[in-house]
């Protein structure tokens, strides 16, 4: 008599008193607890009050999202002349690896030394993509504090991958996050249409409110009447790095919250990350506490490939096959400053 699988909740700490405890229910991060500029420890993801509640979650929360992360348009993608149809979730595209979507399945996990270790394997053709997938996900701290994920896969014939973590972020742990100051080393973005589809287009950030270099409050700008913010109901826009190489681990972002004085800095190896105000949460999610979720309570810095690089083959490609496996890295600092 096969068993179903059971929802798991694993937890590792630092010795610097800090701790984070994820789910092998989407390889999810529920919670990372850390100190505050008065000593004080609280969790500063978004979620909900117990496991079983991301059972219902549509919003990524903490998740691992896969195979592809963000957008696909017209859920079809063509690789060596043969066209792959995917689930369409969004519209007339797919979304976030669609219905099959790995923030979906009950992962393998395990403690596997210092680290929390996932597994989830794939099958040709699950939510329309080419190839037997072996997706490995491991969280772990550095020995400086430093969260650190590993995205890794294997594939037996060519596909695309496209892994993020999708976590939400408030420095503060609650209220609205337009006083967190927010520094992006990018200089363009990608355009995108009102489906958040890019358009092939990079668009400078230089005097316009997607500009992030110097560093700015996400409440400065949010509020003007542009197309791009209106569309995306603020921020949800991919920061492309220049001069990309796989193997260098680089800056991605910063984030400050004054009253905690928390400031958080991610490093990765991929060559973009979407900054996501959060401006589609709706006040009908309750969240860890009671607290009700609205939108621009919570930021996310999703690491990843460019949105619909499929249908792009100007943009950095994550393709894998037998003798390319897929691995990247991203790296979560917390200070008090």
């Amino acid at each position: 008599m096969n068993r179903e699988p059971q929802i798991q909740v694993f937890r590792i700490a630092h010795s610097d008193g800090s701790y984070i405890e994820v789910s092998n229910l989407g390889a999810r991060w529920l919670s990372w607890v850390v100190s505050d500029g008065n000593g004080k420890y609280s969790d500063i993801l978004l979620g909900y009050p117990t496991v079983l509640d991301y059972l219902q979650d549509d919003c990524y929360m903490g998740a691992i999202v896969g195979r592809f992360a963000n957008r696909i348009g017209g859920a079809t993608f063509s690789l060596e002349d043969h066209e792959y149809t995917l689930e369409k979730n969004d519209g007339a595209n797919t979304n976030h690896g669609g219905y099959s979507g790995f923030h979906s399945k009950i992962w393998k996990g395990s403690y596997e030394g210092n680290k929390i270790v996932f597994r989830l394997s794939s099958a040709h053709l699950e939510g329309g993509y080419p190839g037997n997938v072996e997706v490995t996900v491991s969280y772990s701290f550095t020995s400086d504090g430093m969260v650190s994920i590993d995205f890794d896969g294997v594939s037996d014939r060519l596909t695309v991958l496209n892994l993020t973590n999708h976590a939400y972020f408030n420095l503060a742990g609650k209220g609205d996050i337009l006083q967190h100051r927010v520094t992006i080393p990018s200089s363009y973005i990608l355009e995108t249409n009102a489906e958040f589809i890019p358009s092939g287009g990079i668009l400078p950030v230089e005097a316009t409110e997607f500009d992030f270099r110097y560093g700015k409050n996400i409440g400065k700008d949010i509020e003007k009447q542009t197309q791009q913010l209106e569309w995306n109901r603020g921020y949800n826009h991919c920061y492309v790095f220049s001069l990309y190489d796989e193997r260098k681990m680089k800056w991605a972002a910063s984030v400050y919250e004054p009253k905690s004085r928390r400031k958080l800095d991610v490093f990765t190896t991929y060559p973009g990350v979407l900054f996501y105000s959060s401006g589609y949460l709706s006040s009908q999610i309750v969240g860890k506490q009671g607290y009700k979720y609205t939108p621009m309570c919570g930021f996310c810095l999703e690491t990843q490939y460019f949105p619909d690089f499929p249908n792009h083959s100007e943009f950095p490609q994550g393709v894998v096959f037998p003798e390319k496996p897929y691995h990247h890295t991203t790296l979560y600092k917390l200070s008090v400053v």
